[in-house]
């Protein structure tokens, strides 16, 4: 096992704030997860998006469900075209425009996965992210979500974090004492693995909160479940600004 490696002052400041700090372990079985890709007016994003969750992800198995909110380019054909040529693909066409919760909500609702990912099309996870998160997850199964940091870009894609060697792991309650102290969501959204089963049991996201939704969502996260962070690991958004998933 890798020792963990933190500067002092960021060790001693975790301790402070009472998170735990461990060497990673490699995965001892197979889990599933499940990236749900919601999808409006992004097909010139989609394919490389799925690309990047079906491939260089090992260990793991992989289900993708795109969900498509009624696009007006050529989304659909895209998402057909993938779904034909891999069958861990599955589509979500709407019929009407339902907007981006309603979106999120169809696809978390259809994942079969032990672990589950919101990625949208406009944004890529780096090699071995499913992996990584799936890791911590069977590892600390206390962990309700697991996150790293997000880099957001454009142009060139920028060099991918994957060589980290600590995991934090905060108390559900103590995450949530410091984001309610500070009202800072340090979390993008696309670098933030699910435990399913705690999905399921705080629910969806809401509609009530369209701009706030993901960070509403992670308050509800950490009153039921610890808090996984991958240190040193992260990647990033193509033009218009994406994120791609640590």
């Amino acid at each position: 096992m890798v020792k963990p490696t933190l500067d002092p002052f960021i060790w001693a400041t975790v301790k402070l704030r009472r998170g735990r700090i461990r060497a990673p372990s490699r995965l001892d079985r197979v889990p599933r997860v499940s990236v749900v890709v919601p999808c409006y007016n992004y097909g010139h994003y989609l394919r490389q998006c799925v690309d990047s969750v079906t491939r260089n992800q090992p260990g793991i198995e992989v289900e993708v469900i795109i969900v498509d909110d009624k696009s007006t380019d050529d989304s659909v054909a895209v998402a057909r075209s993938i779904a034909d040529r891999d069958e861990r693909v599955r589509l979500i066409l709407h019929e009407q425009n339902k907007g981006h919760i309603a979106t999120y909500n169809d696809g978390l609702d259809a994942a079969t996965g032990e672990f589950v990912l919101l990625l949208s099309a406009d944004d890529l996870a780096t090699p071995g992210a499913l992996t990584r998160a799936a890791e911590l997850l069977v590892a600390e199964p206390s962990a309700g979500v697991v996150y790293g940091n997000a880099i957001h870009f454009s142009g060139d894609l920028p060099a991918s974090r994957t060589v980290g060697k600590t995991w934090i792991i905060w108390s559900g309650v103590d995450w949530l004492r410091d984001r309610c102290r500070t009202g800072y969501n340090v979390v993008a959204s696309p670098e933030a693995v699910m435990r399913t089963s705690v999905l399921r049991t705080i629910g969806g996201y809401r509609a009530d909160l369209p701009h706030a939704s993901d960070f509403e969502m992670w308050l509800r996260t950490s009153a039921v479940s610890d808090i996984g962070f991958l240190v040193d690991c992260g990647s990033g958004t193509l033009p218009p600004p994406r994120r791609q998933h640590e």
